[in-house]
C-alpha cells in the first residue's frame, strides 16, 4: 500500500529582487548567486525557522520538533523555491561602493559587482516524511511562520529581498490562534494540538 504523503504548498510573492550568497565564486562577479539553485531548501528551512523562534517566539521545543536540531532531524522535507507559471529566475547586477568615513566619498578601488535574482511568483513545497502523520501543531507552526517571513537572503536591510509567503494559512481560525499563543509557553504535547486538521494539506 502506498503510504498517504502530507504536503503543504507555499506560494512567495517577490517585492523586491533577492540574493542568496552562492557557495562558489564567478569569474568577474565579487558577490554572486547560484543561478541554478537561487532560493534554495536549506535557506527557506532557515529564515523561517528564525521566524517561529525570533518573531512568533515560539517555544524551543516546538521549534526543534518541526524544524530539527543537529541530535534530531525535521520529520519534514523541504524542496527549492521554484518560479509559478513557467517564468524563470531573471538574474541581475548591483554596485555598491564603500564610502570613505573621512571624506564621505566614494572609497578608491572599492567597487562591489553582485548578482540579485528576481520573479514575480516561486513556490515550494514542505512534505511530512517520517512515520504516522503529523498533529495540528506541526502544520500550524509551518503556516504561522512562513507568513511571519518578510525578508529572505542576504541585504535585507538595504532594500533586497522583502517578500510575503503565503499558505491555506489564510483560513486559520481563532482555535488555531489560541493555540498558537499557547505554543509559546507550552510545551509540545502537553495541549490540545493533537489530530491533523485537513484543511491546507494536501494528501
Amino acid at each position: 500500500m502506498t503510504p498517504i504523503t502530507f504536503q503543504i504548498t507555499f506560494r512567495i510573492r517577490f517585492l523586491t529582487a533577492f540574493r542568496v550568497g552562492a557557495s562558489a565564486g564567478r569569474d568577474g562577479v565579487d558577490a554572486p548567486v547560484d543561478r541554478l539553485r537561487p532560493l534554495a531548501a536549506d535557506h527557506l528551512k532557515g529564515i523561517i525557522r528564525a521566524s517561529a523562534r525570533e518573531t512568533l517566539r515560539l517555544h524551543p521545543d516546538i521549534v526543534t520538533r518541526v524544524f530539527g536540531s543537529t541530535s534530531s532531524p525535521s520529520p519534514w522535507s523541504w524542496s527549492d523555491a521554484q518560479p509559478l507559471d513557467g517564468k524563470r529566475w531573471e538574474p541581475g547586477y548591483r554596485h555598491r561602493v564603500s564610502i570613505n568615513e573621512k571624506s564621505h566619498t566614494a572609497q578608491e578601488g572599492a567597487l562591489v559587482l553582485s548578482e540579485d535574482v528576481w520573479a514575480p511568483h516561486a513556490g515550494f513545497e514542505v512534505t511530512w516524511v517520517a512515520a504516522g502523520e503529523p498533529d495540528h501543531d506541526h502544520v500550524l507552526v509551518l503556516m504561522a511562520s512562513a507568513a511571519a517571513t518578510h525578508a529572505i537572503g542576504a541585504w535585507r536591510r538595504r532594500g533586497l529581498g522583502w517578500v510575503s509567503i503565503t499558505s491555506p494559512l489564510a483560513d486559520w481560525d481563532i482555535v488555531d490562534a489560541r493555540r498558537l499563543i499557547e505554543l509559546r509557553e507550552a510545551v509540545p504535547g502537553s495541549g490540545p494540538g493533537q489530530g491533523i486538521r485537513s484543511r491546507g494539506v494536501s494528501t
